[in-house]
């Protein structure tokens, strides 16, 4: 993630903040000059990234600063309408989540592809059917019953069990809860690459799980995370399963 790209994603996360603020009936609308402050600072910030790199300031606590400062700024003048302290909450949840998907990405780990889940890892679905033991064949003679004609005595070994596919398993639709502290992004195929939705999925929000898939996992927190395609108030598409209960 460039520092350029880096400083765009910020301001993209403040106007999603904003426009989550207007929209939302059950939380009190913002003042606008308090998201054109915060974009004023993050433009600084911007200008000064060289000078505060030199004082060994990171971008992610240069903004968070900026972010606390505005909030103390707000609060503390008379004249302006005190913002919900739900406003702040979710820039700095949009921060934070800016700042894993940087350190994922710098990792160095192999964050695309298939992986060996790890010992004791559990996945959404219905676990497959054992594969049952092989019929041993009697070691008495097969006797012909009276009056019947046996013309094919069925082979004593069952068929091959088929390898479990690594398709995308449906399952039982199932409610479940985000438990992400902010919004999740929906995609169009269970891949980081792929194309996000317009709309996203808020926090806490009730959806419907109707496929897991392992393909294209990634690791987050140290984890093997997979996707599931979920259905949400008309949005359907790929969320990773780190953010479903």
């Amino acid at each position: 993630m460039g520092k350029n790209n880096f400083f765009d994603l910020l301001k993209n996360a403040v106007d999603k903040v904003q426009q989550d603020n207007h929209d939302n009936p059950e939380e009190r609308t913002a003042p606008t000059n308090l998201f054109d402050r915060i974009r004023e600072n993050l433009a600084k910030s911007k200008e000064r990234r060289k000078e505060n790199e030199e004082e060994g300031k990171g971008l992610f606590d240069i903004f968070r600063e900026k972010l606390q400062e505005a909030q103390r700024d707000n609060e503390a003048d008379p004249e302006e309408e005190t913002a919900e302290p739900t406003v702040f909450e979710k820039l700095q949840a949009e921060l934070k989540r800016l700042e894993e998907e940087k350190e994922m990405a710098s990792s160095g780990l192999p964050q695309y592809g298939p992986e060996p889940a790890p010992e004791g890892y559990v996945e959404y679905g219905p676990d497959p059917e054992p594969t049952p033991p092989p019929v041993r064949p009697s070691s008495k003679p097969v006797e012909p019953i009276p009056s019947q004609r046996i013309d094919h005595i069925p082979n004593s070994v069952p068929d091959p069990v088929p390898a479990p596919s690594s398709k995308p398993r449906a399952i039982p639709p199932s409610m479940r809860s985000v438990v992400s502290s902010g919004s999740i992004a929906v995609r169009t195929e269970p891949n980081m690459a792929a194309p996000q939705l317009p709309s996203r999925i808020p926090a806490k929000a009730k959806l419907r799980v109707l496929e897991h898939s392992m393909d294209n996992a990634i690791k987050l927190d140290g984890k093997l995370t997979g996707w599931c395609l979920v259905d949400y108030e008309n949005i359907r598409g790929w969320v990773l399963d780190y953010y479903v209960s």
